[in-house]
């Protein structure tokens, strides 16, 4: 079904500055609560600046912060919103709601490099952090940790472009979306290394959590394998399999491509609605 908005012929950007300005913002706060919320893993251990490097870009999944403020300003604010009215009419609706989630996948992914590079070559960040053992000598973790946290990205951006739709409000999508993420979050088990023998439900519940599922894809893409599922624990926080892990990853991706494929739908009744309320002028 083709649907046509009326709009007219001024050239729209794909981001405004305003948006763009919110963007970097809050890439900076998210990236400094994954740094202040961070806990240490020891020095001792041999994948040591690996876990501490990746834990540190996973809390940033945990919070959720970036990809739904991100999701929220590219699908929700006003001059998005006649971006997308203006690409529906050229493209169709289908396309232009791919389009957009591409966007949002860029500038969720971008932020995951320039976050995670910098971490190996600027390490005076980690400043009043002294015990993450992180600096340019580990730069060969480098792949192994930007690959991990590129698949959390992916699916906290896929997931947060679906609710920012749902909502069709920028701020209940960031309050929804922040506080859901850090409840499960929590939920999965926030600590990186509880004490290996005190039993803990949410060991068990890890990978409800993307922080938890790009930790331990991680540790899958290093090659490393543990003693004892203690010891496991001991340092990731859980103990966890490569099948559970494969699992956990369809389970996830399946849930974000049905989700879409509904937010694809409710895009043309939101985008009906900013005409009818114009709310693409207002916000």
């Amino acid at each position: 079904m083709n649907h046509s908005f009326a709009t007219d012929d001024r050239v729209i950007p794909i981001i405004s500055r305003r948006d763009l300005l919110i963007v970097c913002v809050g890439g900076l706060v998210s990236a400094s609560l994954g740094l202040v919320l961070a806990s240490p893993t020891g020095s001792s251990f041999v994948l040591a600046p690996l876990l501490s490097a990746i834990n540190m870009v996973s809390l940033t999944f945990a919070t959720g912060l970036f990809s739904f403020l991100t999701a929220g300003l590219l699908f929700s604010s006003p001059a998005s919103r006649l971006y997308l009215l203006k690409r529906i009419d050229e493209v169709g609706a289908k396309k232009a709601f791919l389009g957009r989630v591409l966007h949002v996948l860029l500038v969720t992914s971008f932020f995951t490099f320039l976050f995670t590079i910098m971490l190996f070559l600027y390490p005076v960040a980690l400043h009043g952090l002294p015990y993450y053992p992180i600096s340019f000598d580990h730069f060969i973790y480098y792949p192994t940790v930007i690959g991990a946290s590129l698949v959390g990205s992916v699916l906290l951006a896929l997931i947060a472009s679906s609710l920012a739709i749902f909502t069709d409000d920028l701020r209940i999508s960031i309050l929804l979306g922040c506080v859901s993420t850090m409840l499960i979050a929590f939920l999965g088990g926030w600590n990186m290394a509880p004490h290996p023998w005190y039993y803990s439900l949410t060991r068990n519940l890890a990978f409800l959590s993307l922080h938890n599922i790009a930790r331990a894809t991680a540790i899958v893409l290093s090659g490393y394998q543990f003693e004892s599922a203690n010891t496991m624990v001991q340092h990731v926080g859980f103990a966890f399999s490569a099948e559970s892990l494969v699992i956990a990853l369809f389970l996830f991706s399946a849930i974000s491509i049905a989700l879409l494929i509904v937010a694809q739908r409710v895009l043309i009744r939101n985008a009906t609605r900013w005409i009818a309320l114009g709310s693409v002028i207002s916000g």
